[in-house]
């Protein structure tokens, strides 16, 4: 039996170092989208094993033992309102589902981000598999940085349609600069830390990496995040220059702040600035403004105060209640669907009781965060380096979430820090308990008080015979429901990328085999029905254009057969349509 658990441990960790690879590097050219689907995909596939892995391992224990964190209790509220929001919403499928090939805020997207946590923070029992992962985590963020920095200078190691000057295998400038921001105080613990000089230089270099690649292609939401996760380790640790790693601390940001001020300062005179000339011609994100967002969503709020419009709709809040002062902007022909940050973007689709669950997560891990950083004991011990650094990036995490909207990328990341650290705080709290035991007078009064400044995260145990084998029949019974209209849906979005390949190269009929395959395996896509009523019109169009009058033939060639297809063309994309506005 205990063998059983090591190899059962030993999966898990290769579970959640696969998850790490494909959220930050899986792109392929098989999906709809080529970044965001396979990505989904992916963690679909690693949260349903890690799943089947944890109720596996109450049944051969034969006892269900749950860890609680402080967190548990908001991430839950903000599922509960997301399946009230989308019973409710006037759109259910795109809440459901998503809205086209956009998947991270749908209800689907946030089941999978809390059953990732928690049994992410079930599973992690020790300090040297977090560690572990924070490692996977800085090493597999300096390949990010450094296929980013390449990108930027124009310099292209892989496939030609990903020759853009922003490629990023994150899909998104601001998923890939947010990644490396919430990483960059783990590196900086052990830069300052008291390892080995070979590893000040490599956590040296990687800082490095981090700081440019965010200051040549971030945004000033990144900026002040990777400013505030940097400011809190140093603050906490007070280096000085005596310590062997300010140095190599110190390095990396004078170069960081080289590369900002080249990128911004242009040159003077006849002189040649390079960094500048890509800064200017590098294709930034574009953004909803501030005060257009908290226009929207308070509309929004107003109208739907307690469960909001539902998941994924926030186009359509953009469209029913965008001022007329963005008509006077210069991106008045766009459209957003997404807030300015993930705060205002949770007010107009989820409504006031799910702003109030992410503002208690946010307060929740804030003050444990807080807590750690209170009882910290100093850089050389590694348990609590590890312990600052992902309090640290866990702050980072929610303050870019206050300046800018989430992607999936950002969220996943962001999700297994969070757990991180709570696994880290509850075994930190265990070593509190037992040195409490050990202390007498007021130090053990002390010790007492700090253990319970906020809420710690606990192992609760059930004990009733048939639970373990009861979860894990429903944990399997799940998995397999969901994996089979997931495989569906995915072959489903394989065939709609098939079919935009036939109209890329002018293949009406095969566009339009491909779309109707499409539309057999998952009816209930918007974009799906769209795009058949358009090929059904455009493959009309055709005929008509074909068949029609002409110099040479006044009269034109048409058949009767040419007259009924056209005719049930035209129907078909009727009907289509009207399908599409039924769903969306």
């Amino acid at each position: 039996m205990k063998q059983v658990n090591v190899w059962l441990s030993v999966v898990t960790r290769i579970v959640i170092m696969a998850v790490i690879l494909s959220t930050l590097f899986l792109f392929i050219q098989l999906t709809t989208d080529f970044y965001e689907a396979p990505k989904f995909i992916a963690l679909l596939s690693v949260t349903g094993t890690l799943l089947i892995l944890t109720t596996l391992k109450f049944t051969l224990s034969g006892r269900v033992t749950l860890v609680r964190t402080p967190l548990d209790l908001p991430l839950i509220l903000l599922l509960v309102v997301g399946v009230v929001s989308t019973i409710l919403s006037p759109s259910p499928y795109v809440s459901l589902l998503g809205n086209g090939v956009i998947l991270y805020g749908s209800l689907a997207a946030l089941i999978l981000y809390v059953l990732f946590y928690l049994t992410l923070v079930n599973n992690l029992k020790s300090f040297r598999e977090i560690r572990g992962i924070s490692l996977v985590l800085l090493g597999s963020g300096a390949i990010l940085g450094a296929i980013s920095i390449l990108s930027f200078f124009g310099i292209k190691l892989l496939p030609v349609w990903t020759q853009g000057l922003n490629f990023t295998p994150t899909g998104s400038t601001f998923s890939t600069t947010a990644v490396l921001s919430l990483l960059i105080p783990l590196a900086v613990v052990e830069i300052l830390g008291g390892g080995r000089i070979t590893s000040k230089i490599l956590h040296s270099a990687i800082l490095t990496l981090f700081g440019v690649t965010i200051a040549l292609t971030g945004s000033w939401a990144t900026w002040i995040a990777a400013l505030v996760g940097l400011s809190i380790v140093v603050w906490v640790a007070k280096p000085n220059y005596r310590n062997p790693g300010f140095a190599f601390l110190v390095i990396p940001l004078v170069l960081t702040a080289l590369f900002l001020v080249l990128s911004l300062v242009p040159p003077i005179g006849k002189t040649q600035n390079p960094i500048y000339t890509q800064a200017r011609n590098f294709p930034r994100e574009i953004r909803l403004p501030f005060a257009i967002s908290w226009k929207i969503s308070v509309s929004s709020f107003r109208d739907n105060p307690f469960w909001g419009s539902g998941p994924s709709t926030y186009l359509f809040n953009f469209t029913n209640y965008k001022p007329i002062e963005f008509n006077q902007s210069k991106f008045w022909n766009l459209r957003f669907d997404s807030g300015f940050n993930e705060y205002l973007g949770v007010l107009g689709t989820l409504g006031g009781v799910a702003l109030l669950a992410l503002l208690s997560l946010t307060a929740l891990f804030i003050s444990s965060a807080y807590k750690s950083i209170n009882l910290f004991k100093g850089l050389e011990h590694e348990d609590k380096r590890l312990e600052l650094g992902l309090a640290a990036s866990g702050i980072t995490l929610f303050i870019a979430l206050g300046l800018h909207a989430s992607t999936l990328v950002v969220w996943v990341v962001g999700l297994i820090i969070l757990a991180s650290f709570m696994a880290v705080n509850a075994l930190s709290n265990q070593q509190i308990g037992r040195e409490w035991s050990k202390e007498t007078g007021i130090k053990k009064i002390f010790l007492a008080v700090a253990s319970t400044v906020s809420p710690d995260t606990q192992s609760e145990t059930v004990k009733i015979d048939a639970l373990p084998s009861i979860l894990l029949t429903v944990a399997v019974a799940l998995v397999a429901f969901v994996l089979f209209f997931g495989g569906k849906f995915t072959v489903a979005d394989y065939h709609h990328r098939l079919a935009l390949n036939a109209v890329s190269q002018n293949q009406g009929l095969i566009a339009y085999n491909e779309l109707v395959a499409s539309e057999k395996f998952n009816p209930y896509n918007d974009l799906y029905r769209t795009d058949i009523a358009q090929t059904n019109f455009a493959l009309a169009n055709a005929i008509a254009l074909a068949k029609g009058p002409t110099e040479a033939s006044p009269g034109g060639s048409f058949t009767d057969a040419d007259r009924g297809n056209i005719q049930t063309l035209l129907q078909q994309a009727i009907n289509e349509a009207r399908f599409a506005v039924s769903l969306s």
